[in-house]
Order: C-alpha cells, then structure tokens, then sequence
C-alpha cells in the first residue's frame, strides 16, 4: 500500500509500453452493464410521468441535462428579484451549455443523441486517464481495484444523461496528473477548463494552489517567484474568471451564479451549520429514510399502485447508496491519506478539500446527503485509496465488492432510463 518505488514505477511504464491496460476491458464491462440497466430498466421499470416526449436519447437526459440544453438553445436568465427558492439557469456552469450548443447546430434533429453520446464518451476517457494516475502514484497491486473502483463508480450512470460528469472528472484527473508530472502550467490549463464545468474543480486547484504556495516559501518566498505563482492561480481560475466577467456584462453582478444556489437548498446560521457537522444522528436520517421508503413502497406495490411503489422504492435505494458513497469516499480518503507521498500527497489534499466542501455546501443544507456518488466523485484520491484497501483483501471479498458496485452500476442505469431519481 505504500507510494510506488522506482521499481514499482518501471514495471507500470513497461506494462504501458506493452499495452496492457485494464481500462479498455473496464469500458467494455460498463458499457455491457449499463447497456443491460436500460434495457431491463425500461422493459420492467414503469416510465415516470415527468418524462419528456422523444426516443431513448430524450428520456435519458438527466434534470439537469436538460437545463443545460435550454440554456444551449435560450441562453442564460437571472432575474435578481425572484424569490430565492427559484431555481434559475445562471446557477449552471457554461462548458456544458457551448458543447450542446455545438451539437444542436452540428447535429440537427440528432442533437440529443450526439449530447449523450459526448457526455459518454467524456466519461469513458476519463477511465484510460484514471488508469494512466493510478499507474504513477499508488503500487501496481493496487492499481486494477483502484480502477475498477472509479469506472464502475454509481455516478457514471451520468454518462448517459448529457451531464458534464465525465468532462469535470477527466479535467481533474488530468490536471492532477501533470502535477505529478511536473507539468504544472498544463495542470493549471486543465483546471481552468475544469472551473467553466463545474464549481467542485475550484476546490482541487486550491488544493493544488496550496501546494505550490507552500513550495514557493520553502524556497525562500522570493518575490522573483510571485508573479508566477499569480499567473498560475489566473490560468486555474479562467474558466470561471470568464464566467463571472459574463455576468457581470449581461446582469452587472459577477456573483449572480452564487446568489442562484439558494434555489436548491437553504442554509441555516453558521452555528447551525457547524453543530450539523458533528451531529451523527444526522448522517444517519438518509439511511433511515431510504429504509423507511423501501417499506412503504413494498406496501404501495401489493395495494396495486405499481408506479407510486416502484417510484418510492427506487427513492429508498438511492438514499442507501448515497450514504454507501458516503463511507466508501471517507474511507478512501483516510487510506489515501497514508499511502500517497510527494507530490502526490496533494492528490489525497485535493480529495479532503472536495470532501470538506461537499459538507459544508450540501450537507448542512436542508439537503443532507443529497448527490453523494456524483458530488464527491471529483475526489479521486478516493478510489486511489479505497482500491489500495480492498487490493488487500481475500480475493472472495475483493470480488465481491466490485461485484456490488457493478450491480449499483446496473441499478443506477435502470433507474435512469425510466426517469427514476438518480444521485
């Protein structure tokens, strides 16, 4: 479980140069799972209400998918004055929105299958990448459980559903990796992009921004090196400096994204919010409520209301793997925590910091654990860590558990294809 060696190294070089990696096998088994999760989905699953008119492409598109192609189509709105409950578009980030912008205008009528098929594709190279890191920092024993733990992660039944989960991954796992290579000014390029995605990147440059910070003053804190260190910040933060300067053009407030978040989610007191952080009972309501639904929906199921049931029950289960997410990450983390060393150890940094801000934006909201295996998937020390643990395990137990996370894999595809609630 220690940080590769020399040796350990080579022999991950040479296993490259040989081609044999598992992430093309990984793709394939995800791909055959979650092709089986909307098929079966779909031939047994009753079709939600909600869900729009169209072909499978259509009904794919997740919630927010489909905001982020209104916002392709209609571009953006903020009306400052709304109630604050109000969910309104600038909330969202704009890489998304200009990639299915493309697409409507190269696709045509096939717009939405070409969205989903991107947002597939971003998602399955954010696998090859994954591997390519985990190859460099953890020890080649672990490197096939770490892998299979992030491609056959719940949160990759976004792929399916125009959501810019994949993109914000690949960007990540990428800027981390070029830190490790030392190619700091392409991490910092691959950050920048990444914050035109989606907010969570902002922690991981900070994490990485920390690190070159504390490697400026163990060098003496030269001015001579300041202006660097400040051109590395901006090039991190481009994607959403450009966001902000276009809210500040349209709608004279650079803060408007920020302003628009109370739409999913109210905040109480910092008191409140501090006190929520400690409060165990309270990261046990998710596990609680999912059971309680389970049952109420099994009820609803034998009373004939098939929909109603299956709805609930779907809502039970995804509150359990929420928090089955939760305890996987934290566990990775504090594993990942002793095992990566160097400059990799800001790889097991960037992870706690996602982590931190997870809780403090959505948990001790009136969301709780809401999002779990999508929110913290940006915190890829996790998988490095977890898949360094359960390497360790009887080859029983190892298959085991990457048999349930196929089977969530499965699950989450299933649900998604009938437009069940997916976390």
């Amino acid at each position: 479980m220690a940080n590769s060696t020399l040796g350990d190294f080579e022999v991950a070089v040479t296993r490259h140069e040989q081609g044999r990696m598992l992430a093309p096998w990984l793709i394939v088994g995800l791909l055959a799972t979650q092709a089986a999760g909307v098929t079966i989905g779909r031939l047994v699953l009753p079709l939600d209400k909600s869900t729009p008119p169209g072909g499978v492409a259509a009904q794919l598109l997740s919630w927010d998918g489909r905001w982020y192609n209104a916002i392709a189509s209609a571009g953006y709105s903020w009306n400052p004055l709304a109630n604050a409950a109000q969910q309104q578009s600038i909330a969202f980030f704009p890489a998304q929105p200009l990639i299915d912008r493309a697409a409507i205008a190269l696709g045509g009528s096939a717009a939405v299958p070409l969205i989903v098929i991107l947002s597939l594709l971003f998602g399955l190279a954010s696998i090859l990448v994954f591997e390519r890191l985990a190859w460099k920092v953890i020890s080649p024993r672990a490197v096939p459980a770490a892998v299979a733990c992030y491609a056959l992660w719940p949160a990759s039944s976004f792929y399916l559903m125009g959501y810019p989960t994949g993109l914000i991954s690949l960007c990540i796992i990428a800027a981390l990796a070029d830190h490790i290579d030392g190619r700091f000014w392409r991490s910092a390029g691959w950050l920048g992009l990444g914050t035109a995605v989606a907010p969570t990147v902002v922690f991981v440059g900070l994490a990485l921004g920390l690190a070159h910070a504390l490697r400026w003053l163990q060098l003496g804190a030269r001015l001579s090196g300041l202006p660097k260190l400040v051109l590395w910040g901006l090039l991190a933060l481009f994607g959403l400096l450009g966001f902000m300067i276009y809210q500040f053009l349209s709608f004279h407030d650079p803060f408007a994204f920020i302003e628009a978040q109370s739409g999913w989610g109210t905040a109480s007191s910092l008191h409140d919010r501090l006190r929520s952080l400690i409060d165990l009972p309270r990261y046990l309501q998710q596990p609680n409520a999912g059971i309680d639904e389970i049952a109420q929906g099994r009820e609803l199921l034998h009373g004939g209301q098939i929909h109603a049931g299956a709805a609930l029950i779907a809502m039970g289960i995804q509150r359990l793997i929420n928090f089955l997410a939760f305890l996987v990450v934290l566990i990775g983390l504090i594993v990942s925590t002793f095992t990566l060393r160097g400059r990799a150890g800001a790889i097991a940094a960037a992870g706690w910091i996602v982590f931190i801000g997870y809780l403090w934006t959505i948990f001790t909201t009136n969301q709780n654990l809401l999002g779990v295996p999508r929110l913290l998937f940006p915190a890829i020390a996790a998988f490095l860590g977890f898949g360094a643990l359960i390497a360790q395990l009887p080859m029983v137990a190892y298959a085991s558990l990457i048999g349930v996370l196929a089977l969530l894999s499965f699950v989450e595809a299933a649900f998604a294809s009938v437009k069940f609630w997916v976390v």
